[in-house]
């Protein structure tokens, strides 16, 4: 399921498990509760239709699904009118905006635009567009995935410490939830020159 629905033109995040127990299970950082012998799919980006048919072409017969969205897939193959109509149920998660703050050595060798360059590292890092992978749903996210982008910057660029957070940058790690998507914006990216 996961694969096929990473394979749908435009996602850019997935994150799928499942609860095989005849009981609710919470899941994940916020608990997300999972029905009773369910399959969670979440996801971020792509067409609702086409995910949908996705979910539906590899799930289990008679997997219950989680989610807070609904679409309706119709089987015509093999079928004469009327076709069967299955609702699948797959989850949009919430945006959780990260907060990161780079604390620099402040040097007079540093370039003058050094607080675009941080911001511009931090983003490629947290996006993936750096060659790595991207700041994923249900992940751990390390503040030092952070260090080898910024201190690439130059020589000259001695990082003192890197924080993250969801409201503010306290910590060294922060587990993003099954059902949040983790966003960067450059405004929530503080760079802090230290003598």
């Amino acid at each position: 399921v996961f694969a096929s629905v990473f394979a749908v033109p435009d996602v850019i995040d997935v994150y799928a498990t499942e609860n095989v127990t005849s009981a609710p299970v919470p899941v994940g950082s916020t608990n997300y509760v999972l029905a009773p012998h369910s399959l969670l799919v979440s996801v971020v980006g792509g067409d609702n239709e086409e995910i949908a048919d996705a979910i539906w072409r590899k799930k289990d017969v008679g997997c219950n699904m989680n989610g807070n969205t609904v679409v309706t897939v119709v089987d015509s193959e093999g079928y004469l009118q009327p076709y069967p109509e299955y609702e699948i149920r797959f989850l949009r998660p919430t945006a959780l905006p990260i907060v990161i703050e780079v604390e620099l050595a402040a040097s007079p060798s540093l370039p003058v635009d050094i607080v675009a360059l941080v911001k511009a590292a931090v983003i490629a890092t947290f996006t993936g567009a750096d060659g790595g992978s991207r700041v994923r749903i249900g992940s751990l996210l390390l503040a030092s995935k952070f260090y080898p982008g910024v201190i690439a910057i130059g020589p000259e660029v001695s990082v003192l410490s890197i924080l993250v957070g969801d409201t503010y940058p306290t910590e060294t790690s922060l587990l993003i939830g099954v059902d949040q998507a983790p966003t960067i914006d450059e405004n929530d990216i503080s760079v802090v020159l230290t003598p």
